[in-house]
């Protein structure tokens, strides 16, 4: 009978209490796998496409026709490329 008390005293405890033991869980997960996070493989070529772009636009280089050109868009890189520029 103890058994089954404390078993559903667990059960209680865990119904009651799983979002916060969800919330602990991911924060240990996040911590964790916190070093595999970085600068990713492709950082220098956007940067580079983003002042590629600007050239284009003040109309002073015309070298978008690069084949690794054509596989990102300018609608993030050229916002972050002023503003760091401003900044």
């Amino acid at each position: 009978m103890k058994v089954l008390s404390r078993k559903r005293v667990l059960l209680n405890f865990i119904a009651r209490h799983s979002g916060l033991m969800l919330l602990v869980a991911f924060g240990f997960l996040g911590v964790w796998v916190l070093d595999d996070y970085g600068v990713s493989v492709d950082t220098r070529i956007q940067r580079d496409l983003a002042f590629h772009n600007l050239d284009y636009v003040l109309g002073n280089v015309e070298s978008l026709k690069q084949d690794y050109h054509r596989f990102y868009g300018v609608a993030f890189e050229l916002p972050l490329l002023l503003t760091e520029l401003a900044l």
